[in-house]
């Protein structure tokens, strides 16, 4: 099975992201390494301002990707909440997934389930969250 390392710092960022965003919908971009492991977690706004659905401001994605490419990094992976759901993909979610090779981070309740989606279905990961 294929695993999402990630920090601890990092997944607490998201997690307070996640926190002051509710009731909406909390999202950001990762960078990640091609093994999986996060390298830098942007927390962004999402111009829905809706409890349940995202779209990230575009303005924040392009100079996420800036900062990401400065330090030879990629975007690779998603990560927003479900404040009234659980913590996997929703059919939107899937049906909206940009790219096959991103990670998917899910957040409800102060946890976290990591996802890749492929050909519109959707796999759990394991998260190996290191000190």
């Amino acid at each position: 099975m294929r695993a999402l390392r990630v920090r601890k710092p990092m997944l607490t960022a998201m997690l307070e992201h996640a926190t002051y965003e509710a009731p909406r919908e909390a999202c950001g971009l990762l960078a990640v390494t091609p093994a999986g492991s996060v390298r830098f977690v942007y927390c962004l706004s999402n111009v829905d301002r809706s409890p349940s659905s995202y779209t990230i401001d575009p303005a924040e994605f392009y100079g996420a990707a800036r900062h990401a490419e400065r330090h030879d990094w990629e975007i690779g992976g998603v990560f927003h909440s479900h404040p009234r759901g659980t913590r996997v993909p929703s059919a939107t979610d899937v049906a909206r997934a940009p790219s096959p090779a991103w990670l998917y981070l899910v957040i409800s309740d102060d946890s976290v389930g990591a996802f890749e989606i492929v050909a519109k279905r959707s796999r759990q990961l394991e998260i190996e969250i290191d000190d």
